[in-house]
């Protein structure tokens, strides 16, 4: 009987030691739980920081965006209405290619290429001194190429017209696509619109069409005949 309730004793003293140490062991593993749970929200909110910057923050941009190439010569209202449009588009297409990285954008060609003088919405002629008796509104076209700068060339998918230079700047769409239009009133020019032509030049029959047919929409759509 002495040796039973001995013996007992001590198992009764193995488990409590036993039970002492599974608690331990509990406490210490739900402390490395703890510290692991945190380790992985911290490790995510870094990488979801990160990429935040990456898809299109101004936080990965440098101190200067946008150049103009050397050479480029056109009236301050042409080189401040282009500007904007580039700045635009290099937006957009931050926006929606965010794996492309662009961070910087140039206005590679800027130059004059055509004029008409437009007597009504349906009609459009080739402007010249003859037809200036005729009433009407001048317009000018220029014709713009651009391009943006990718920290990420290998991510580039390549279509249509597209093209990277040696310096991985990068043309997203077709080059020297983008033209222009200005009304003109003396030595006053006055922004209109940007047309994009990838299969035509001014003064081609689809050129001119596609430009009269702006001018008919805006007259249907927003009652404003620019003719006025």
């Amino acid at each position: 009987m002495e040796h039973y309730l001995k013996k007992r004793v001590y198992n009764n003293g193995s488990t409590m030691n036993n039970l002492k140490r599974m608690r331990i062991f509990m406490k210490a593993f739900k402390r490395v739980i703890i510290v692991f749970a945190i380790a992985t929200v911290m490790i995510f909110y870094i990488g979801c920081m990160q990429n935040s910057g990456k898809n299109g923050s101004t936080n990965d941009l440098p101190s200067v965006v946008g150049y103009v190439s050397e050479g480029i010569d056109v009236p301050e209202e042409v080189l401040a209405a282009a500007k904007t449009k580039v700045a635009e588009i290099f937006d957009m297409e931050r926006e929606d290619f965010p794996d492309y990285y662009y961070t910087n954008w140039r206005i590679e060609n800027l130059k004059y290429s055509y004029s008409y003088l437009v007597t009504g919405e349906d009609k459009a002629i080739i402007y010249s001194d003859d037809y200036k008796a005729t009433g009407g509104m001048k317009i000018e076209i220029y014709q713009m190429n651009f391009e943006l700068l990718t920290e990420s060339p290998k991510n580039i998918v390549f279509a249509g017209g597209m093209y990277i230079t040696g310096e991985n700047w990068v043309m997203p769409d077709y080059p020297n696509s983008r033209f222009l239009a200005f009304r003109q009133d003396e030595d006053k020019l006055t922004y209109l619109f940007t047309m994009m032509e990838n299969d035509c030049n001014p003064g081609d029959e689809i050129f001119t069409g596609d430009l009269l047919n702006i001018f008919q929409h805006i007259a249907k759509h927003f009652n404003m005949p620019l003719l006025v």
